[in-house]
């Protein structure tokens, strides 16, 4: 008859064998022949700990410095000029945009044009990210508009009732938009993008209140369409 101590080892080791039969990873584990990785001790009884998701990058970064403009733009239309082009930046994630264009439209018959300066506020509170492709469905902006010239006033003479004319050199803006945007793999531009706007001026907004009878609202808007490049 076997010892009572032979009996007991004997049972021990046909309980381990049986572990081994019911969860390979839980005796290869114990042996040292595998490392502890997350499934081998979720295996064990364990829970495996959480995968996180990617972060969303950002929009726009200041990867040149903040002192370097973040965007240049050209365009044509819009009230400031048959060919326009400036530069800005973006702030709080390129949701605001400030920027400065240069625009000027040359006058068909004589060799003098009519050069303006447009400065520019605008916001593009969301976007729609389709795999590298970003659609900006809304746009909105204000600015000022300086008509560059010795034929435009700031104001009129004192000879003239106050308020019977306009002033022609300095005009208020306003404008709606929509754009899309692609980001390439890898380049020196961030995003290069179409954008289109409809825009109008105070003193056409003005005249097409005051006169709904005699003109529409095709008076009083003028349209857009430009390419941005952000860096």
């Amino acid at each position: 008859m076997m010892p009572r101590r032979a009996i007991t080892t004997t049972l021990a080791g046909l309980g381990t064998l049986v572990g081994v039969a019911l969860s390979p990873a839980a005796f290869a584990q114990s042996s040292g022949t595998l490392p502890a990785t997350p499934e081998y001790r979720a295996d064990m009884g364990s829970v495996a700990p959480t995968v996180r998701d990617t972060p969303t990058p950002p929009r726009d970064t200041d990867r040149l410095g903040w002192y370097v403009p973040d965007f240049a733009k050209v365009q044509t239309g819009g009230l400031r000029g048959r060919y326009s082009a400036g530069l800005g930046y973006a702030a709080f994630d390129d949701i605001l945009n400030v920027g400065l264009l240069y625009g000027y439209s040359p006058n068909e018959v004589n060799d003098s044009g009519v050069s303006t300066l447009s400065l520019e506020v605008s916001a593009r509170p969301f976007e729609v990210r389709a795999g590298q492709f970003r659609f900006q469905p809304l746009e909105v902006g204000l600015g000022v508009l300086y008509a560059i010239g010795d034929q435009f006033e700031f104001r009129y003479p004192d000879r003239y009732s106050s308020g019977y004319y306009r002033p022609t050199a300095f005009h208020f803006q306003a404008f709606l938009g929509a754009g899309v945007d692609w980001v390439p793999d890898s380049s020196v531009l961030e995003r290069v993008g179409l954008y289109y706007q409809i825009s109008s001026i105070y003193p056409f907004m003005a005249d097409y209140i005051d006169n709904p009878d005699q003109l529409s609202i095709d008076d009083a808007l003028a349209s857009t369409i430009g390419y941005r490049a952000a860096f």
